[in-house]
């Protein structure tokens, strides 16, 4: 019973020197170079809607015929007009890997040969909304509200270029809160008057 004792202590021992060795060693290969590439992206998007945000796709600002206000008299954009558009909402967005952008937009007033409607009652108001975005948070500085006639700027991004969808609302009023600094007045002359939009972006 002894010598078995002693074997069985010998077997001890030889398994832990063993153990000891195996841990000690160690091996090892690299660095190994990584490597992947962004492209150079620079799009701007833009999708028009009518009246709201998620409201009908349009192709251009079809107005129709303006409709008078009851109260002031002046010609506004409204939904009970021929094409049922009040506002048009020009979404943009602008996806950027080459960092900060600014998207601004620049317009004519509109026409019908020599008369011209005032361009303060012709007005942009550019918004945020996180259900436009997935609910991400806003970055980055929106523009003001106002006419869209000349150049406007309707949003600045953050220092890494996040991309945002923003509203335009363009539409023609006298109110002030939509940004209008004038009224069409009742006496503006008849027919069809037409202007232009361009929408713009731009690094910074």
């Amino acid at each position: 019973m002894k010598k078995l004792t002693t074997i069985l202590g010998l077997s001890v021992v030889i398994l832990a020197s063993s153990f000891s060795l195996a841990f000690a060693s160690a091996d090892s290969v690299g660095p190994i170079t990584i490597n992947a590439e962004i492209p150079g992206v620079f799009d701007l998007k833009v999708a028009m809607h009518k009246n709201t945000s998620t409201g009908g796709t349009v192709t251009v600002m079809n107005f129709g015929t303006l409709v008078q206000d009851p109260t002031f008299f002046d010609y506004r954009s409204s939904t009970s007009g021929s094409t049922g558009t009040g506002s048009v909402v020009a979404l943009t967005s602008c996806q950027s890997t080459v960092g900060k952008y600014q998207i601004t937009q620049t317009g004519t007033t509109l026409t019908k040969g020599s008369d011209t409607m005032p361009a303060g009652a012709q007005v942009v108001v550019p918004v945020y909304s996180p259900a436009d975005n997935g609910g991400a948070a806003f970055v980055g500085t929106m523009g003001t509200k106002g006419s869209w006639v000349g150049t406007r700027t309707l949003y600045t991004s953050d220092a890494i270029g996040s991309e945002r969808v923003c509203q335009n609302i363009y539409s023609i009023t006298s109110d002030p809160a939509a940004g209008a600094t004038a009224a069409v007045p009742s006496s503006q002359p008849a027919g069809v008057y037409a202007a232009t939009v361009t929408l713009n972006a731009v690094t910074i």
